[in-house]
């Protein structure tokens, strides 16, 4: 199965408001889409537990082993869906068609100086600076603009290219979604 990067812009300030209270009202909406998305009854406990963790936390990965991390992971996930806090965090799809990521190596292959791009193979957990396997990453305004920056110039890059509609995917499902996120912070999900 092949998966692709696709792009939503979100409301940061939402989403801290939101959750800024460790007992209010998002995280009993949490624990109820946590539980409908659970398929084991015995898990739930667990789930519901990990949820009151992750949020009392700040949303935060310290302290979660690595089966805890790849089940906050999915929580991530949830809290941007349409049936979490989409509409809460003022969530703006940037991306019909997705990008793969062996494309985004491509790039960076053509522009070897990047810092954002990277992220955008693999993943990047929320509040994390190294890359991690968990199909999510969260980019700040910053990060948008260097990453606009890094596709541009690997776009520009004369290097031969291994498709002739390798930069056209480039501009389209890429360079297009991050310059639509504007000054907004961008969820990227790999799916």
């Amino acid at each position: 199965m092949s998966y692709l990067w696709s792009f939503q812009s979100f409301d940061a300030e939402r989403l801290v408001s939101l959750f800024a209270d460790p007992q209010g009202a998002a995280l009993a909406r949490l624990l109820e889409v946590v539980e409908s998305d659970v398929d084991d009854p015995q898990d739930v406990e667990a789930a519901t537990s990990l949820a009151r963790r992750f949020v009392a936390a700040g949303l935060s990965y310290e302290g979660l082993d690595r089966r805890e991390s790849r089940a906050a992971d999915d929580m991530v996930a949830l809290i941007f869906s349409p049936e979490g806090f989409a509409e809460d965090l003022g969530v703006a799809y940037l991306s019909d068609e997705g990008m793969h990521p062996s494309d985004i190596e491509e790039l960076i292959a053509r522009n070897p100086l990047v810092a954002v791009l990277p992220a955008l193979v693999r993943g990047r957990r929320a509040g994390q600076e190294e890359s991690t396997q968990c199909e999510y990453c969260v980019l700040s305004p910053a990060e948008v603009a260097s990453a606009i920056e890094e596709v541009g110039r690997a776009i520009d890059s004369p290097s031969p290219w291994s498709t002739e509609w390798a930069p056209t995917n480039a501009r389209d499902f890429l360079l297009q979604p991050l310059i639509a996120a504007g000054d907004r912070w961008v969820y990227a999900q790999l799916g």
